[in-house]
């Protein structure tokens, strides 16, 4: 946030799996309306907002799951000469790990990264959910984002829930409407999605309290006043004005969170 706040370049890296290489974005597949991928759309509006050179480095490779990364990171981290920022987005293809394991093994992502670069803040992307009508695919994947949370937040590291992004979603939209591969891709819609579930947990900060808000006020699958998308667009900031049952919505997607005690 400093080297954004004074105009400096920021080392943007990605690292994960088939999603992450863009999969199915239509810049991704050649087709219109050639919609780039979400690393692309996150680092395009950094660079935006902030008037900021980012240069994105994204090894990322289809079909590899959280061990293989563990496996690859080293070297990928060996050509890097800096990185600031690192998203780091595994867990689609996880599915038959434990969520206690998927953790402390994206753990040990984040001690290799910070070794090398104890500078650099992470971005945990909690998984959009596979198509439950893929056999065998659809495993583990939903329970990750909680251990994420509870295992790996902590100063420099934050997860950014798209699996609750996801499921608050499918209680409107069916699943095919949201997917490129109606298995375990993105379309543009959701790619979209990914970026702004990143631009939004990036800026986000310690908000009022609001002990009257909690999961449960949305969970009729109602609109809430205040549309997520709105806040999300906006981004969320401590002054930011957020209607209580955009607040609701928001926290239960882990996107904001109650004011912890000193």
């Amino acid at each position: 946030t400093q080297k954004l706040s004074n105009k400096e370049n920021l080392e943007l890296l990605v690292f994960g799996d088939s999603i992450s290489v863009g999969a199915n974005s239509s810049g991704f597949t050649g087709i219109a309306p050639y919609l780039p991928t979400y690393p692309e759309l996150f680092k395009n509006k950094l660079r935006s907002e902030y008037g900021v050179k980012v240069n994105l480095t994204n090894p990322s490779v289809g079909g590899k799951g959280i061990d293989w990364g563990l496996g690859e990171i080293d070297g990928i981290l060996s050509q890097q000469t800096e990185v600031d920022l690192a998203v780091i987005a595994f867990g689609m293809n996880d599915g038959g790990l434990l969520p206690d394991a998927f953790a402390k093994k994206a753990n040990q992502m984040i001690d290799a990264i910070q070794a090398k670069f104890p500078d650099a803040e992470i971005l945990l992307v909690a998984t959009m959910l596979p198509n439950p009508k893929a056999a065998h695919f659809y495993l583990q994947q939903e329970g990750f984002a909680g251990a994420l949370l509870s295992d790996c937040e902590r100063e420099g590291v934050a997860v950014v829930n798209v699996t609750e992004m996801h499921k608050s979603l499918l209680r409107r939209k069916n699943y095919a409407d949201m997917t490129g591969n109606n298995v375990n891709h993105p379309n543009d819609y959701l790619a979209r999605v990914y970026a702004q579930t990143l631009f939004a947990t990036l800026q986000s900060e310690t908000v009022e309290e609001l002990d009257s808000v909690s999961a449960s006020d949305v969970a009729d699958g109602q609109q809430p006043t205040g549309s997520i998308f709105t806040t999300l667009l906006g981004g969320c900031t401590a002054t930011a004005t957020i209607p209580v049952g955009a607040a609701a919505t928001l926290c239960a997607a882990g996107l904001l969170k109650k004011k912890k005690d000193k």
